[in-house]
């Protein structure tokens, strides 16, 4: 990234400054159940994987692809802007005791992901880095832009840094946005690769691998 002594240091400073500040205010939003329930299915997100949508709703990733499988877009009004993979991406959330935390400051009632990375942290603590023009994740240290920036379960920064994306011919995923013509080849070709992750974990549920012990 090339960062010198000095905006190491900085970065290093306001990350334990909102260290400090989540210990000392150790609280949570009310119904901390927001940020652990998928909002497609209701099931638990604790410790499964995670993909999130532009709006920074949060969805079990399998629950995804048998939505993408089954076209669920075209009648769930609330998901519409669901149609390919390249409207969601991978998230990384870390629970503690049945709770979503920031793996960098261990509390929060407010988080963000960044498209770059996925790594889902403070929301404040973001905004302090963002503030003294620290722009890396403070988690795993990746370019961060504001852009790039999505506040889970939904913002209407969302919908802006969203709309920048669209202008740029990009998808939530920062991919190019595909015309027509290769839409519908690259539609076939994504139903194939769902499909397929979807008979590949029916196959590991069916017939677990046993682990052999010496």
């Amino acid at each position: 990234m090339g960062n010198d002594g000095g905006s190491i240091a900085k970065r290093n400073d306001i990350i334990n400054l909102y260290k400090k500040e989540a210990e000392s205010n150790n609280n949570y939003e009310d119904d901390f159940t927001v940020y652990t329930i998928c909002k497609l299915s209701k099931k638990s997100l604790i410790d499964k994987p995670i993909v999130s949508d532009y709006k920074g709703n949060m969805f079990l990733k399998e629950e995804i692809i048998r939505f993408l499988i089954r076209k669920g877009y075209k009648t769930d009004e609330s998901f519409s802007h669901i149609k390919n993979l390249g409207d969601i991406i991978d998230i990384k959330a870390k629970f503690e005791e049945g709770k979503l935390i920031c793996p960098v400051t261990k509390a929060s009632n407010t988080f963000i992901y960044s498209r770059n990375c996925g790594c889902v942290v403070d929301k404040k603590l973001i905004d302090g880095l963002i503030k003294e023009e620290v722009l890396s994740c403070p988690n795993c240290d990746k370019d961060l832009e504001k852009v790039d920036i999505v506040v889970i379960n939904n913002d209407k920064n969302n919908d802006l840094n969203y709309e920048e994306l669209k202008s740029k011919g990009l998808n939530h995923s920062k991919k190019p946005k595909k015309s027509k013509k290769s839409k519908d080849s690259t539609s076939n070709q994504e139903s194939t690769t769902i499909k397929d992750s979807e008979r590949k974990r029916k196959v590991e549920e069916d017939h677990p691998v046993k682990k052999i012990t010496k």
